[in-house]
C-alpha cells in the first residue's frame, strides 16, 4: 500500500477512478456509507438510507448521460465516490460532491487527488464553465479541500431546510 505522502504527491497506480456501475456490492457499500452517522451528517438529510431508494438512485446515476459518477478505488478496494451532476439549463454548469466512505482512507490526500482529476474532466471532457459544491458550514475538511482547489464561497443557501454554503469554481 502506498504511503500517505505518496497519495498526497501524486495519483499512484494503486488509486484510480472507475465509472459507477450498479451491482449488489456497490449497493451494499453505499448503503453502509449513507447510514454511517459520521458520513451522513455532511449529506443532504433528505437522502434516505433506505436500501430500495438507494438502489433506484444508483441505477439512475449509473445510466444517466448528465450524471457522471465515479467509484474511488484504492488498492483494489472501493473506498468512496465522486459525482458530477450536470444541470439541465444551462448545461455547462454542474454540482460536484465527494465521499470517502472508508474511514481508514480519510485524511490521506485521496480526496484532493481525485477532485483535481475530476475537475480536469469537467473542464476538458464535459466542457463545463463552472462547478459548484454545497457544503455544510461545519464541514471544515470539505471547505478546506474545495477552497484549496480554487472554489470560492458564492452564497449561503438552504436546501431541504438545511443550511449549506455554495462554493463555485469557474473555468477559463
Amino acid at each position: 500500500m502506498a504511503t500517505t505522502l505518496e497519495y498526497r504527491e501524486a495519483c499512484t497506480p494503486e488509486m484510480h477512478l472507475e465509472p459507477l456501475t450498479y451491482s449488489q456490492a456497490t449497493l451494499d457499500l453505499w448503503f453502509k456509507w449513507m447510514n454511517d452517522p459520521d458520513i451522513r451528517q455532511y449529506m443532504y438529510q433528505r437522502l434516505t438510507g433506505d436500501k430500495d431508494r438507494i438502489k433506484k438512485w444508483l441505477e439512475l446515476a449509473s445510466t444517466s448521460e448528465s450524471r457522471h459518477y465515479f467509484t474511488i478505488n484504492v488498492d483494489n478496494k472501493n473506498i468512496g465516490f465522486i459525482s458530477v451532476r450536470q444541470d439541465k439549463n444551462p448545461k455547462d454548469t454542474a454540482e460536484i460532491g465527494i465521499i470517502i466512505g472508508e474511514k481508514e482512507y480519510q485524511g490521506k490526500g485521496i480526496g484532493s487527488t481525485v477532485l483535481k482529476e475530476v475537475l480536469t474532466k469537467c473542464e476538458d471532457d464535459y466542457h463545463l464553465s463552472s462547478v459548484r459544491a454545497l457544503i455544510k458550514p461545519f464541514n471544515e475538511k470539505s471547505v478546506k479541500l474545495f477552497t484549496k482547489l480554487g472554489f470560492v464561497e458564492d452564497a449561503r443557501v438552504t436546501v431541504f431546510d438545511e443550511p449549506f454554503i455554495r462554493y463555485v469554481k469557474t473555468f477559463k
